[in-house]
C-alpha cells in the first residue's frame, strides 16, 4: 500500500502526515507546520512501523464500530418484526373472537333467544343478587356461605356456571327439587349476552354426560340445536309435541348446558322466577331488596314438561345409541 498520506510520528517533531515521496525522498509535513525531507534510507522503520500499527487499529476500531453498529440495527430490526408478529397474531386472535361473537349473536337473534336460566337454591338468592353468581371453584375461595345444587359435579367443571337456554334443564331440576322436599329453589333469568360476551362452553346434552365434549366453537352452539343423532333428530323430537311447544330457541337435548367460565355478575340477572308454592318469607325480604329485576310466578308446566312423557321416553335409549 501506499505511504503518501500515512501519519507518521518523530521523537522530537511529533506527528506528522507525509505529503510526498519519490525514490530519493521522503518529505513529511509534521502538526506544528515544520516540513522536512528525509531520505528513504533514513527515513526510519519504527516511524513505518508505528503508522502501519495506529493504521491496522484504527481499520480494528473502524470495523469493530460497523460490526457494532450493523448488530445494533439488525438487533433493531429483528426486535421491530418480532413485535409486528406479535400485534399481527394479536389481531388475528382479536378478529377470530370478534367473528365468533357476531356469529354467537346472530344465532341467537334469528333463534329468538331472550333468556338464559340458572336454577340455584333460595338460600344464596340475596348474595347471587348482590354479587353475582360464582362458580364452585370461585365459592371455594369466599367467606361467604353458599348451598351448592350438586355435591358430586361428576361433569368435573368446577370453574363453571351450568345454565340453560329458554328452559331449565327439567331432569335435573325435577331431581334436585324430588330428592330434598325441604330445599326451595327459584330460577334466575339471565341476559342471553353471556353467550358471546363471556368465555362459554357448549354441550349439546348434559356436560357429564360420556357422550359428549363441551367445546367453545360456534359449531358447538349450532349442534345444540340440531339433531341429537340419526336415531334422534329434531324432527322426531318436534313430532312428539303436536301443539308446537318446542321452538326454535329451545336445544335439541332436553338437558343441553351452557357451562359460563367464571362467574355471571349481578348486572347479566334480569329476573327471578319463583315456584308457586314457595313464596316464603325468606323471598319476599329480598324481593323487597331488588325491586329492580323483574319477580314472575315460575311457569311449571312449561318449564317442567320436558321432563315428563312423551319426550322421557325418547331419550331413554340415547345410552345404547354409538355416537
Amino acid at each position: 500500500m501506499g505511504i503518501v498520506g500515512a501519519t507518521v510520528y518523530h521523537k522530537t517533531l511529533g506527528r506528522g502526515k507525509i505529503i510526498y515521496k519519490d525514490l530519493t525522498s521522503v518529505c513529511v509535513k509534521f502538526d506544528n507546520e515544520i516540513i522536512k525531507f528525509f531520505s528513504p534510507f533514513s527515513f526510519g522503520k519504527k516511524l513505518l512501523d508505528e503508522f502501519y500499527k495506529e493504521q491496522l487499529e484504527l481499520e480494528k476500531n473502524t470495523e469493530r464500530k460497523e460490526v457494532f453498529e450493523r448488530s445494533k440495527l439488525q438487533e433493531a430490526e429483528r426486535a421491530r418484526l418480532e413485535q409486528e408478529i406479535i400485534e399481527q397474531e394479536k389481531a388475528e386472535r382479536e378478529e377470530k373472537l370478534r367473528q365468533k361473537k357476531e356469529k354467537i349473536r346472530n344465532i341467537v337473534n334469528l333463534r329468538n333467544i331472550k333468556e338464559i336460566l340458572h336454577f340455584t337454591a333460595v338460600d344464596n338468592l340475596e348474595s347471587i343478587l348482590k354479587n353475582g353468581i360464582l362458580s364452585r371453584c370461585d365459592i371455594k375461595g369466599q367467606v361467604m356461605k353458599a348451598t351448592v345444587n350438586d355435591e358430586l359435579r361428576l361433569d368435573s367443571y368446577t370453574s363453571c356456571i351450568c345454565c340453560s337456554i329458554t328452559l331449565p334443564n327439567a331432569p335435573l331440576l325435577y331431581k334436585f327439587k324430588s330428592g330434598n322436599i325441604d330445599k326451595k329453589y327459584v330460577i334466575l333469568k339471565i341476559k342471553p349476552n353471556v353467550l358471546w360476551e363471556k368465555y362459554c362452553l357448549f354441550s349439546k346434552e348434559n356436560a357429564a354426560s360420556n357422550r359428549t365434549c363441551p367445546r367453545c366453537t360456534v359449531e358447538a352452539f349450532e349442534q345444540m340445536f340440531g339433531d341429537y343423532d340419526k336415531m334422534h333428530t329434531r324432527a322426531d323430537l318436534e313430532k312428539l309435541y303436536a301443539d308446537g311447544f318446542i321452538k326454535q330457541n329451545m336445544p335439541t337435548h332436553n338437558q343441553a348446558e351452557v357451562l359460563v367460565v367464571g362467574q355471571i355478575e349481578p348486572e347479566y340477572i334480569t329476573g327471578v322466577y319463583v315456584f308457586e308454592n314457595d313464596w316464603s318469607s325468606e323471598i319476599k325480604k329480598v324481593w323487597e331488596k331488588y325491586q329492580n329485576i323483574e319477580w314472575k310466578r315460575c311457569p311449571e308446566n312449561d318449564f317442567m314438561r320436558r321432563c315428563k312423557n312423551p319426550e322421557k321416553a325418547f331419550w331413554q335409549n340415547t345410552k345404547s345409541v354409538q355416537m
